[in-house]
This record gives structure tokens, C-alpha cells and sequence, in this order.
């Protein structure tokens, strides 16, 4: 079989940039997917005592999720805007560390992908200007942001950092306590509780801001 797949426009190997390809594929196995008998062993797996229920909550995760992504989509716009709005000198020595740890995360992603070290060596320059400009733009948002919240008071609680910490570590593949470790060891607490600071400082934003329709 045939699959077309397309690479967005802006995608950090300009060859295939905005371009259509075709993978040739060749199926070695079939799995059906079947579905289970929605009984009282399948709702105890979810903690619930009937199929009402468990779609009430299928469709409150449903809702959540959209909500999230309707959030995300006006932080991206409110950023956007506040980058195009606003003049900030940066400091060389922070972009360029910003810069390094983007390009190791393309790199990483692009082997994940099947992206050949070949293939990333000749698209070098590419990625290491796209991954500039996106460290400018992510380093001036921290600045403007952090400004933000000096002037409107915005501040982190240790129970945030406890909070954020909690929600971190599982995707980490470590308990609480061992995360936290982690971060004092690399100092990396006051980094996360920049984070914390300017994802408030956003939220703030976009309750305050005026939108046009």
C-alpha cells in the first residue's frame, strides 16, 4: 500500500518543507481490534458502577480536552502578539544556550522520525537558524513575561512547586521525591518555578485581555 503523507510548511528540513511523500508499505501482520463486553468487570477498571457514568465521564474528557486546546490556542495568539508588540534587547550568551538545547531537541526528534545522521548533517545551517529564531522568540517571551508578573504582582507558592512537581514526575518515570531530588541536584527548582510564574502570568493575560472578533 501506498501512503501519502504531507510535511507541514514549516518543517525544520526545508528539502521536503511543504512537499507531499509517498511511503511504500508492506503489511507482515493483520490485528483485528475487538471490542470488549462493556460488563461490570469493564466498569470496575474505571471505577464507575454503569455505562452511564462512564460516558459521563468519556464526554467530561472530551469537554476538558477541548477546552485545553482552545487555551492553548489563545496563548499562542496572545504570545504571538506580545512578541510583535514589544522591543527587548537580548542578551547573546542566553540565546545561544537557548539555541543549543533546541537543536538537540530537533536532532533527537528528526533520529526518532528516521532521519539519517547524514540527512541532518546537510541540513545543518536549516536547523540551526530555525533553531534561533525560535530561541529569540521563546527568550523574549520569558523577559516580557517576567516583567508582567513583577508589575501585576505575580508569584509561586511552594505548594505550586509541591503541585507541578507531582504532575511532573510520573512522565519522568520517577516518584515525587526522586524528581525533586533531580532538580536541586541540576538546580533546575528555580527554573521550574519560572515556568510555573509564566504560565500564571499567561493565564493572567488572557483573563485581563480584550479580544476582537
Amino acid at each position: 500500500r501506498d501512503v501519502t503523507a504531507h510535511f507541514p510548511d514549516d518543517y525544520h528540513i526545508r528539502d521536503v518543507a511543504g512537499k507531499d511523500a509517498v511511503f511504500h508499505v508492506e503489511g507482515k501482520t493483520i490485528r483485528r481490534r475487538t471490542l470488549p463486553a462493556v460488563d461490570a468487570e469493564f466498569l470496575k477498571r474505571f471505577n464507575v458502577d454503569s455505562e452511564s457514568a462512564l460516558r459521563g465521564r468519556i464526554r467530561d474528557e472530551i469537554r476538558q480536552s477541548k477546552e485545553r486546546a482552545e487555551k492553548d490556542r489563545l496563548k499562542d495568539e496572545a504570545a504571538k502578539w506580545l512578541l510583535d508588540k514589544t522591543s527587548v534587547d537580548l542578551p547573546e550568551s542566553i540565546v545561544e544556550q537557548e539555541t543549543g538545547l533546541m537543536v538537540r531537541s530537533i536532532i533527537r526528534r528528526s533520529v526518532g522520525q528516521g532521519v539519517s545522521r547524514e540527512q541532518l548533517q546537510e541540513q545543518r545551517d536549516d536547523i540551526l537558524h530555525a533553531a534561533r529564531a525560535s530561541s529569540m522568540d521563546r527568550v523574549k517571551l520569558s523577559y516580557i513575561l517576567s516583567r508582567i508578573a513583577e508589575e501585576e504582582h505575580v508569584t509561586v507558592s511552594p505548594a505550586e512547586v509541591d503541585e507541578r512537581i507531582a504532575a511532573t514526575a510520573p512522565s519522568q518515570g520517577m516518584t515525587p521525591e526522586k524528581f525533586r531530588a533531580e532538580l536541586e541536584k541540576n538546580h533546575r527548582i528555580e527554573a521550574l518555578e519560572s515556568d510555573i510564574r509564566a504560565d500564571k502570568t499567561m493565564d493572567f493575560i488572557l483573563e485581563h485581555a480584550r479580544t476582537k472578533n
